[in-house]
């Protein structure tokens, strides 16, 4: 019967604060980055202040997209801001790249370079497939 049932202990408690991870990943989150409830708490709190002081940058404030930049950043909130500007600048630059930014505009040579996986991995993360050697750059404009 060993695997059936599980026993529940004190660390299965879930995170149900706003942009809490699931279970599994919290502990990851916590490790390498440092991530608890209150430290996220207080960084988006933080983060959202700096935008709001911000005038060159009209951002998005829900914490969903905030705590990306949080979380790549792991929780230096200043550095998060200037990656926030120039996520913003990059779209500001390149703004032809992000308009119908579609899978079916995609041009057919181009196709079989960067692909997704139907499978995830172990962890439920997607898997990224790019294949280099299949380029042409002829058939690319």
């Amino acid at each position: 019967m060993s695997g059936i049932y599980t026993k529940k202990c004190v660390d299965d408690v879930w995170d149900s604060s706003e942009g809490a991870l699931p279970y599994k990943l919290q502990r990851i989150a916590e490790e390498e980055l440092g991530e608890t409830s209150a430290k996220r708490k207080e960084s988006l709190e933080r983060l959202s202040e700096l935008l709001e002081a911000e005038t060159e940058v009209n951002s998005q404030r829900d914490p969903a997209f905030l705590l990306r930049f949080l979380r790549v950043r792991k929780y230096d909130v200043e550095s998060a801001l200037r990656t926030i500007r120039n996520y913003y600048r990059s779209r500001v630059i390149s703004a032809s790249s992000y308009q119908e930014l579609l899978p079916s505009r995609v041009p057919p040579a181009a196709r079989n370079l960067v692909m997704t996986l139907a499978d995830t991995d172990r962890h439920g993360r997607l898997i990224l497939l790019c294949r280099p050697g299949e380029q042409n750059a002829s058939n690319i404009t």
